[in-house]
This record gives structure tokens, sequence and C-alpha cells, in this order.
């Protein structure tokens, strides 16, 4: 697994009084630096031949599904596309996900994996039966077992699945509920009885439930509606759901709320059940704000929200010029901004690519920003985690000695904080990774050490 350990030689002079104080020293630096492994690697640990992206993590942090261009992950792997690995760490394996029903190889790409909180399910984005249709890719690990959840096509029965398509397929934390965005000329879907209503008129990318293992056959519900039933007049994407998928959240560029005046995209959260839909990149006044908001992230419940957004009147003092991290708590009607220092200096930089923890303690993001940690002096984007209980924020996946010499990139933390996954092209985060490649690793989180050990 390549993982790394931290070694730590006391001298057996030194005083107790010198002893505690080094070794609470040590309590709080350490763990940046431990558990910080490769997990884009064959079963026997064998460094993938090429780049690895799009991680997707389980709760407890033993799963890890990804995209990956590399041939040598599995044996017989020789189509020549990206294909979805799924390397569980507790087995030390790695399987591919994007097989055929068959079992057969795809012949064209696959990519976006998304899992179910126990890992059990993994769902991606990949051509029907290796044609130009846009599908939706199940894989049960359970069963090893491969099937095709949707696949779409437009009226006229021609393919609709160009390469810039996205579906953007999310699964809630129980499994039970897929997400995904579709556009309006999307008609023909198969099973036939998982159609929505044809009343999808506004020619615009909207976001779409769908109960795929209800039985009967459940109709995909669309959820980019205003609360009245009104269908939005711009585009929707980047769908998140609560554990039990009865809330998602998403970005819009409709102005679809008296409060929505700012003519950028906001984000919101529909509640599936009532049908209400609110606005939550908000101001203290409860008014959209000045800049566009972006790619929201939920806890279970999803009443803590996460987005990056450009806006400066979310919070007071936000004077940087820089995109930041937000948190939403839809509850107390509150948001503060978490791409911040420990002492709450505002980030020099961009923050983007939020991900956070099942109970919203524990927001992961990507930052340029050399400020939010000392010593961060690599001139790279870096992988950091913000304590909403404490406010303190730390970098990860940094190698045991010095800085990261590469770029890091979407990270996803697990359903219970412990654990991080991230994409990066730095050499020097493992010993022996020589393959030029962008991995994928997985990076304890320094402020959930208690969670680990069960505490």
């Amino acid at each position: 697994m390549q993982a790394v350990k931290l070694r730590i030689d006391f001298p057996k002079c030194v005083w107790p009084a010198k002893a505690l104080a080094v070794g609470l020293l040590l309590a709080m630096t350490s763990p940046i630096h431990a558990q910080l492994e490769r997990v884009s690697v064959a079963g026997e640990g064998s460094q993938a031949n090429a780049d690895s992206y799009q991680a997707a993590i389980s709760d407890d942090g033993s799963v890890i599904a990804f995209r990956s261009n590399a041939s040598n992950l599995v044996a017989g792997d020789t189509n020549q596309w990206s294909d979805i690995f799924v390397r569980d760490l507790g087995a030390g394996t790695t399987v591919i996900a994007s097989r055929q029903p068959d079992g057969s190889e795809s012949v064209n790409f696959s990519q976006r994996p998304s899992l179910s909180g126990d890992g059990r399910y993994v769902v991606f984005e990949t051509p029907y039966e290796n044609q130009t249709i846009l599908s939706t890719g199940l894989y049960d690990r359970e069963l090893d077992s491969n099937s095709y959840l949707l696949f779409l096509q437009n009226s006229a029965g021609n393919p609709s699945y160009p390469r810039q398509a996205r579906l953007e397929p999310v699964l809630s934390g129980d499994g039970a509920i897929l997400a995904l965005r579709s556009r309006g000329e999307f008609q023909s879907v198969s099973p036939p009885a998982a159609a929505p209503p044809d009343d999808d008129n506004n020619f615009a990318h909207d976001v779409f439930v769908y109960a795929w293992a209800a039985s009967p056959v459940e109709s995909m519900r669309r959820v980019s509606r205003l609360t009245t039933g009104d269908e939005l007049d711009a585009d929707s994407r980047r769908p998140a759901l609560s554990h039990d998928g009865s809330r998602v959240a998403f970005m819009t560029y409709s102005d679809l709320l008296a409060s929505d005046t700012n003519s950028r995209p906001d984000v919101v959260v529909k509640n599936t059940v009532s049908g209400v839909l609110e606005l939550v990149s908000v101001t203290p006044a409860g008014f959209a704000g000045n800049g566009g908001s972006f790619n929201p992230a939920v806890s279970a419940d999803a009443v803590i929200v996460a987005f990056r957004s450009e806006a400066s009147d979310l919070v007071a003092g936000d004077d940087n010029g820089r995109w930041d991290i937000f948190v939403r708590d839809r509850t107390a009607a509150t948001t503060i901004r978490v791409s911040v220092a420990s002492d709450g200096t505002q980030a020099d930089h961009h923050s983007s690519e939020a991900s956070i923890s099942d109970d919203g303690r524990f927001v992961a993001f990507r930052s340029l920003a050399a400020n939010l940690v000392p010593g961060d002096t690599n001139g790279r984007a870096d992988i950091f985690v913000h304590d909403r209980v404490t406010g303190q924020t730390v970098r990860v996946g940094q190698p045991a000695v010095g800085e990261s010499d590469g770029h890091s990139a979407a990270p996803a933390i697990s359903g219970n904080g412990a654990w991080i996954v991230f994409e990066s092209d730095a050499s020097n985060l493992v010993p022996g990774d020589t393959n030029r490649a962008r991995d994928i690793f997985r990076a304890a989180n320094p402020l959930a050490a208690g969670i680990r050990e069960g505490r």
C-alpha cells in the first residue's frame, strides 16, 4: 500500500516535563504526515502506468473508486480507454468496475464515479453498449455484477451523447437514490417506466432523481423546479444528495426566487418530499450574493451545505478578492467562511472543490493559498481540512519530509470525517513514486484521530 509511517525515537535522558512537551507537540503535528498512502495501484501494490482521477470514498474510508487511464491495475485491461476502478484497502484488492453487463470490457471511456456510503454500489458515466448514447453504469461489489441503470436518447432516436454531454451521476449515502443532470431533449429513457413526464421544455440542463432500486419501477423526477412546479429558465448542475436522497443541493444559473437578483449561478437545496426550494448562497440579509456560487456538498441530513463562491458579501470582512469556501447551516440560517487560517486570516489565493463529512463538522477543500498554515512555501495547490467546531485548519497530503512537489486536487472526505482522498501529480508524497503520472492518495485527517481510534 506504500503507507508512510512516522517513527519517533526519544533519547533516554529526556526529562519528564520536556518529554511531555515534546509529546504534545508531536501529537499536534505528526499525524499530518502519518498514514498517507497511494491507492491508485494494482492489487499487489505496483504503481499505475498512466494518470488517475476523480476519486470517491466510502463512509469509513476503506473503499475508494476512481477513474484511471492505466492499463496495468488489473489483468486483461486492453481497451485503451479510461476505466473505473475500486480499491479495497482492507482487502488489499483493486478491481475494475466499468465492465459491460456480460463481463466484457468497455470499448469507450468511463468517468465520474460515485460510491454508496457502505461502498457496495458504484455508479459512473459510460456509453450504453459501447455506443454514443450516454448511460449510468452500476457496479455491485457484493454481487460482482454490472448493469445499466439508465440510458438517455433524444426524441428522434439519434445518439444524444457527444463527449461534451455530462450526467454527473451521484448516489445517496444509502445507495437507493441516484441524482443526475440532463438536457430537455433527452426523451427516450430505458427502462421506459423510468422516463419522466414529457413536460421538459426549457432546453436547459435539469437535475433529476431516480429511485433505481424501487419495485415497481418509478419514473425519474425533475427537482430543478420552482416550489410552484414551474420550470427553471437556465441550466442546473452538480447535484449533491442527503443520505436518504430526500434533499438535493445543486447549482443553478436561473434567478429562481424573489431574493435571487444577481443573475449569477447560485446554490439551492430542494426538499423532494415537500417540493420546497431554498436558496442557500445568501447574504446575512437573505439575498443572493454579489458573485456566483458553485458545486455544493452536503452533510448526511443536508442541513449543512458547503460550496465555493466568488461573492464578497456572504460574510463580513471578505475583501480578499478570491474564491472562498463557505458553509451554510440551514437550520441556524448562518453562513461562515472556512477557507481561512486557524486564526481567521483570509486566504491569499483561490479555494475550491469543497467536500464535507456526514455530520458537517469537517470540510476538505483545495487551495492555492500560501497563508492558511505555517510553512506553506511550495507554490502548489494543496488540500486542506477545516474543523467547524474548533476553527482549526490544517494541510493534508504532504510528505514526511518537506512539501509536495506537485499540485493536488479533487478532495473527497469520508462520511465519518477520518480520511481524505485526492489526486496529485506530486512525485514525493510516498516512496517509490516514479510513474510520472497523476495518482490517487488517501490521507488521514489529523483533526479526526479519535474517530479512527474509535473514541
